[in-house]
């Protein structure tokens, strides 16, 4: 809040770290980002239907979809057993944390969505296997083919200095 920011984006699997912070990010907008639809097994959801209603009634937004550095890449090095540009762009963000590419790709999936403005500083929460130990904050910045004052450049890294370390 000193900061002034309003929105906490926070990557939730089964939907315990999304509980977590509509609890403890009490005045804040929370938004969960889930695993897609079938990624683990086919015809599931991980996130539980019961944690979907405690976030819901809390107040959070709830959004499940293709994940950014996966969908095509992930169908075509399956396929075709190549690497293409998410591939890339994912394992250079993994070099700073599984945590780190994380909160990146939730990040701009939520301003995907039109959860998030892309002109408002957001706190992106995200964890490595279970809970959310780190955080980065996004301030805008220039990106080629979008506005001038677009996101998602680093504010700060993990161990994020807000709340949301105790998810």
């Amino acid at each position: 809040q000193e900061l002034g920011i309003k929105t906490v984006v926070v990557a939730s699997t089964k939907g315990d770290a999304a509980v977590r912070a509509v609890e403890v990010l009490t005045g804040l907008r929370v938004i969960a980002v889930s695993w897609a639809a079938n990624f683990a097994t086919t015809s599931t959801q991980e996130f539980t239907e019961a944690n979907r209603k405690l976030v819901e009634s809390r107040g959070g937004t709830i959004f499940t979809g293709t994940h950014l550095f996966a969908g095509v890449s992930r169908a075509m090095r399956n396929q075709f057993n190549t690497y293409t540009l998410g591939d890339i762009v994912a394992s250079s963000l993994r070099i700073l944390g599984d945590g780190m590419k994380v909160v990146c790709e939730i990040t701009v999936m939520a301003a995907d969505a039109g959860l998030v403005r892309i002109d408002e500083d957001v706190i992106a929460v995200a964890g490595t296997g279970h809970g959310a130990e780190g955080g980065r904050g996004s301030r805008r910045s220039k990106m080629p083919g979008r506005p001038a004052g677009t996101w998602p450049a680093p504010m700060f890294a993990s161990p994020c200095p807000c709340p949301a370390h105790a998810i």
